[in-house]
C-alpha cells in the first residue's frame, strides 16, 4: 500500500537555554482505512524504537513524537521513517532559539 506523509512539523523551542532545550514534532499520514503503518522517529540521527499506528476512517492518522532534549542549544533534525509499505521518510529541522 501507499503511505503519504502530508505533514512533518517540528515545534521550535524558544526560551532560556541554561538547561537542555526540549522539542517535539507532529506528522500526518494518509493511507487506505485500516492500514497498519510501522514507523519510527529519528532524532539527530538516532532512531527511536519502532511503533505501529492504524489508519482509521477518513484515511488519516496524526502522530506526535515524544519530547526529547538536546544537550546542545543548536538546531537539530527530526525524521519520520515509515518502515513498511513504500517507506517515505521526510526530514525537517528542529529549531532552537535561545534568549
Amino acid at each position: 500500500g501507499t503511505v503519504i506523509i502530508s505533514e512533518l512539523s517540528p515545534v521550535a523551542f524558544y526560551g532560556d537555554c541554561t538547561t537542555a532545550p526540549y522539542v517535539t514534532a507532529f506528522a500526518a499520514l494518509h493511507a487506505a482505512n485500516d492500514t497498519e503503518v510501522q514507523y519510527r522517529w529519528v532524532r539527530d540521527g538516532v532512531p527511536a524504537d519502532p511503533m505501529t499506528a492504524t489508519v482509521r476512517a477518513g484515511g488519516m492518522v496524526q502522530l506526535q513524537s515524544a519530547y526529547w532534549t538536546r544537550a546542545e542549544a543548536t538546531d537539530g533534525t527530526i525524521k519520520l521513517e515509515v518502515l513498511n509499505h513504500d517507506k517515505p521518510s521526510p526530514q525537517a529541522t528542529s529549531r532552537i532559539v535561545c534568549n
